[in-house]
């Protein structure tokens, strides 16, 4: 985002830059629509990561990602998946960006319920996004300023403090996930850099 620009024509450029981002408009949408729901007391349960995820309902590991726990959840995993996401989608084209985002949110429901009773929310998708991103910004200097010193020192803070509130018992964090998202992310991203 340039840094010149108001919040206000930010947000006004928000839906024509959905609407060029079919993948993640379309997942932002859906991950507002399926926490409303969730928020509502519909039964969200087809959705969600359990043992029917590995018998017969894969889809279960990637539509996990979309309820969130309250409004700052959903806001802060929004925020960052637009904004990685404008920088994927022009880069690998809709079909392999709907692929990433189905790869990280599955490797990081996968490995969050090896550990625990699964979990909800776009965390993995955007640690996985981050990671690959900031693999990629080694070689391609027009990622430096996307993949800069202060979003890298608010992915690696973020983690820690997440470690330490659930160590705490404060929060219940997907940390499996995020730690998950976050090194499949940066294999893709050596993948495509060799």
């Amino acid at each position: 985002m340039n840094e010149t620009s108001s919040d206000s024509e930010q947000w006004s450029g928000l839906l024509p830059d959905l609407l060029r981002h079919p993948v993640t408009g379309f997942t932002s949408v859906a991950a507002i629509g399926v926490t409303i729901a969730y928020w509502s007391g519909w039964n969200i349960d087809p959705l969600l990561t359990n043992s029917k995820a590995f018998r017969g309902e894969p889809w279960r590991l990637v539509t996990s990602a979309l309820p969130h726990s309250n409004f700052l959840h959903l806001l802060f995993n929004l925020y960052w998946l637009v904004y990685f996401g404008k920088l994927a989608e022009p880069r690998f084209g809709w079909w392999r960006t709907a692929g990433l985002y189905s790869l990280l949110a599955g490797a990081s429901a996968t490995a969050e319920y090896a550990v625990s009773v699964g979990g909800i929310g776009l965390s993995g998708l955007g640690y996985g996004l981050f990671a690959l991103f900031w693999v990629l910004s080694r070689r391609d200097r027009r990622l430096k300023s996307a993949i800069d010193a202060q979003t890298t020192w608010i992915f690696v803070g973020w983690f820690f403090l997440c470690v330490v509130l659930t160590a705490l018992d404060v929060w219940q964090v997907g940390n499996v996930a995020h730690l998950t998202g976050a090194i499949t992310g940066g294999l893709v991203g050596l993948g495509l850099n060799a």
